[in-house]
């Protein structure tokens, strides 16, 4: 399970980046045309963290959704886009749903590792009260070996 929180702490650090360079560009270059603002490395480093994003994706999916209870959708007035980490995958200059993938992408990444986190320590506290279980359970068959083997 720390696998999973791994992940996604990598997942939210580039969502984090990415974000972070769309809201660079768009306060440079506010309106329809903030892409063309961009410099070359700027774009150069949106291609690549798409593609991590949606590579990465691939394999949070199940976590994702079985922390949020239900899939990561984006919607806007009543219009639902689509898979939210999808969404961001794809080209930022022309996303209509850029605005709201901006604002639901951080918390829902978020929440996920929390509850993850939670699962995990969770995990351990019943790996441990197992344990305690097993060490009373051999504790209690070592004291009736005892009394067996003790003549008197």
């Amino acid at each position: 399970m720390s696998n999973i929180v791994q992940r996604l702490e990598a997942f939210n650090r580039d969502l984090a980046e990415y974000r972070g360079i769309i809201s660079d560009v768009g306060r440079r270059a506010p309106g329809e045309d903030w892409y063309g603002a961009a410099i070359p490395a700027e774009r150069q480093r949106l291609d690549e963290l798409c593609a991590r994003i949606a590579e990465q994706y691939g394999g949070l999916h199940e976590a994702i959704v079985e922390a949020l209870g239900h899939e990561p959708l984006v919607e806007q007035y009543g219009i639902v886009g689509g898979d939210l980490f999808i969404l961001a995958a794809e080209n930022p200059a022309a996303n209509p749903w850029l605005t709201a993938i901006m604002e639901m992408s951080g918390p829902a990444v978020l929440q996920a590792i929390g509850y993850h986190r939670a699962r995990r320590r969770s995990a351990i506290w019943r790996g441990a009260a197992r344990a305690y279980g097993e060490l009373k359970d051999l504790a209690r068959i070592i004291a009736e070996y005892l009394k067996i083997a003790r003549p008197g």
